[in-house]
């Protein structure tokens, strides 16, 4: 009886640190910096369309913007209250919203009213979305709960905060992205295993084979067919393995070092280049914070990364 409630005990304080534990605030603000910049990047290169994205005067109007999702995932409620002609003002403000945070002000009140106006947009027209949109509304909605202004902010008094340790809302949305990624990794990967061209190696062909998806003319590849099927096993490999690796810290390092890999493959190939920084971005939060601040020095001023 003794050895189980040692063991109960034992895993409760497990389960406790695991969530709770103070985190590293400097890894949050840069993972912050890299996540919301490329959101502000990507988000701002709309803003000129967003009358044809967004609007009746568009390619859907705001009647059907359910029609092109799946039953299923289809909102109970609807957020995208305002009219046509606030449209450009609003996503104006989600724009400017996201640099406010990437320089490190707005802090939680202003995350979540990002992640309300990102998931407004969604709504409003989601057969626009892509992989970094769906994805990046979830990390989105966790950095929002933590205190991730506190570091490498250009508000004059957080900036220059010393000793400031994490909460535990911090904590959790810490953890939260860290786990958030590993099921993504880990759900594409299963659902992978249920196509047939998976199993029989040619799924990466149908991708490398359509110049309309790829940068550059790949077909030569199809006189190496055992490249093409390495490619195609080493992705379900990596996205089912990534979880088990990334907290084991003897493979940490190798894993992340894959996934930086695979991700840069994809942008360069693909030009998906929000979705591969939104990828990498969480790879920050798995590391040492004295790995992070090293690579940081080379970019950021000294007395800046010293915080």
């Amino acid at each position: 009886m003794k050895l189980i409630k040692a063991a109960a005990l034992g895993a409760w304080q497990g389960w406790t640190k695991f969530w709770f534990a103070p985190v590293s605030l400097f890894n949050l603000a840069v993972f912050r910096i890299v996540f919301c910049g490329t959101l502000f990047l990507m988000y701002l290169s709309r803003q000129s369309d967003v009358t044809l994205y967004f609007t009746d005067l568009g390619i859907l109007p705001k009647s059907m913007s359910s029609s092109v999702m799946l039953e299923f995932y289809r909102p109970l409620i609807h957020f995208t209250f305002w009219s046509d002609a606030w449209v450009p003002w609003v996503h104006g403000f989600f724009v400017l919203s996201l640099l406010l945070l990437c320089l490190g002000i707005g802090g939680r009140a202003l995350g979540l009213i990002a992640t309300f106006l990102h998931i407004s947009f969604l709504q409003r027209n989601y057969s626009i979305a892509f992989g970094a949109d769906q994805i990046s509304v979830l990390f989105l909605f966790y950095l929002s709960m933590t205190q991730s202004c506190e570091k490498l902010s250009l508000a004059k008094k957080i900036r220059h905060a010393e000793g400031v340790s994490s909460d535990a809302f911090s904590s959790m949305g810490y953890r939260l992205i860290q786990v958030q990624l590993c099921v993504i990794y880990a759900f594409s990967g299963f659902e992978k295993l249920k196509g047939s061209s998976w199993w029989d190696g040619t799924a990466i062909w149908t991708v490398l084979a359509n110049t309309q998806m790829v940068t550059a003319d790949l077909t030569w590849l199809r006189h190496v067919p055992i490249l093409i099927a390495v490619i195609s096993f080493s992705t379900i490999v990596f996205e089912i393995y990534f979880t088990p690796l990334v907290w084991n810290l003897h493979t940490r390092k190798y894993i992340l070092g894959l996934g930086v890999l695979f991700h840069t493959g994809i942008a360069v190939l693909m030009a998906l280049y929000s979705f591969g920084f939104v990828m990498i971005a969480p790879y920050l939060l798995f590391l040492n914070q004295e790995t992070v601040k090293k690579w940081a020095r080379k970019i950021l001023p000294a007395s800046i990364v010293s915080e």
